[in-house]
């Protein structure tokens, strides 16, 4: 399962450390540190369920595979960041959207 909580926030930090390590001047720190924070987003939502980060177009079988089973055809998607942090907004009391849209912002 590769929508797991502790691969995401894995990948989260492996970004964040290339963001780091590539400096503020760097053309490569907005991306990796954009990338770390949708990782870390995910994460959350995994924590909760890994359906949560499934597309629930094609038919279910993005639902499906979050929960386990093989995709029949293509690869699974997941939904797109914006809809990510609405989830967040409703799961959790003290999620910020304006945090996440402040921290865009600032590259």
């Amino acid at each position: 399962m590769i929508w797991t909580s502790e691969s995401l926030i894995a990948k989260a930090k492996l970004f964040y450390s290339k963001a780091q390590a590539s400096g503020t001047g760097s053309p490569d720190f907005g991306l990796n540190a954009a990338l770390s924070l949708e990782l870390l987003s995910r994460s959350a939502l995994s924590f909760v369920s890994p359906v949560l980060n499934a597309d629930p177009q094609n038919e279910g079988q993005n639902i499906l595979f979050a929960l386990g089973f093989p995709i029949k055809k293509g690869l699974p998607r997941s939904i797109p960041f914006h809809s990510v942090t609405i989830r967040l907004e409703q799961i959790i009391d003290e999620y910020q959207k304006k945090g996440c849209k402040d921290f865009s912002d600032y590259f």
